[in-house]
């Protein structure tokens, strides 16, 4: 019988990397890490979340997931902007700090809570590793 590998969790990856790296952007400033949990219905203001949106697996101790960064200003068409350059800092030093490929780069789309505001979201691939268990 194989043996078990259990792959890394890539929703948590990306978390705790961008746990650390959306206070360490000087400017543009004021934005926060939120999480993966996205309020329905809500419109959040100058908030990061990442969300798992599948991905396909790579022989059996390969994982290549795939992770949506989003980036919510407070709406105005100044801040939208301003989303767009944080998501930009953000891929940016994600491809540089962790194994990934890209899949979109970061652009503006409509909020789904209310389409006339936008947010700026971009996704990567990590490649991951898994581990025997």
């Amino acid at each position: 019988m194989s043996p078990i590998v259990t792959q890394a969790d890539a929703l948590q990856v990306m978390a705790d990397f961008l746990s650390q790296a959306v206070p360490a952007v000087d400017e543009p400033a004021g934005f926060t890490f939120a999480g993966s949990d996205i309020p329905s219905g809500t419109t959040p203001a100058m908030k990061v979340y990442c969300r798992h949106i599948g991905g396909v697996g790579e022989g059996r101790t390969h994982d290549r997931p795939r992770v949506d960064v989003l980036v919510w200003a407070d709406g105005t068409v100044r801040t939208q902007a301003t989303a767009l350059r944080m998501a930009r800092i953000l891929h940016g030093r994600a491809r540089a700090a962790l194994r990934t490929r890209d899949v979109a780069s970061p652009v503006l789309l409509p909020d789904p809570a209310n389409p006339a505001k936008r947010l700026a979201l971009f996704t990567l691939e990590l490649l991951t590793k898994g581990v025997q268990s």
